[in-house]
């Protein structure tokens, strides 16, 4: 008996199919982390509007920046589209309102968001009276950063007492 067993292994179809199964079995484990590596990877930005408010020409946007990516991701700047115009936001630190312990300004850029990190701004839109910001209205925003472009379309919400208290 152990010598016909001997003999079944050495049979040159047993090993080519072992061979191949093992090739499978670790084509499929590499094309799975591939795949899980390209997911977790993939530019997964989400932006929500906290607050909003138009006042002297400018839109302000108090605006929660999400991370959801495995990689850091750099925002250079960011613009609102509407209709064929592009108005971008502010990129140095602006006064946004308040004075002395409540001052509220807008960030520096660039904005660096390491992976899974959440950050709320206060952003400027300098010349962009003609936005109608409103409960329901849609946003589009453009998001430049170092892995490529983003676009957003958010809808607003009711407005906040963020950017809409007198201080």
């Amino acid at each position: 008996m152990p010598y016909n067993f001997y003999a079944f292994l050495q049979n040159d179809n047993f090993i080519q199919n072992v061979c191949n199964i093992f090739t499978c079995i670790s084509f499929i484990g590499t094309f799975y982390l591939l795949t899980c590596q390209f997911v977790k990877n993939r530019k997964n930005l989400s932006v929500s509007v906290i607050d909003y408010a138009s006042r002297q020409g400018s839109v302000f946007l108090m605006l929660l920046f999400q991370n959801n990516s495995s990689l850091s991701l750099t925002i250079s700047s960011i613009h609102i589209i509407h209709g064929e115009k592009r108005y971008q936001c502010e990129l140095i630190p602006k006064k946004v309102r308040g004075k002395n312990a409540l001052l509220i300004m807008s960030p520096m850029f660039p904005l660096n968001l390491v992976p899974k990190e959440g950050r709320q701004c206060f952003l400027e839109f300098l010349f962009a009276e003609d936005i109608p910001l409103g409960y329901g209205k849609k946003v589009v925003l453009q998001i430049h950063s170092n892995r490529g472009l983003i676009s957003k379309q958010i809808t607003l919400g009711r407005k906040s007492h963020y950017l809409n208290n007198k201080v």
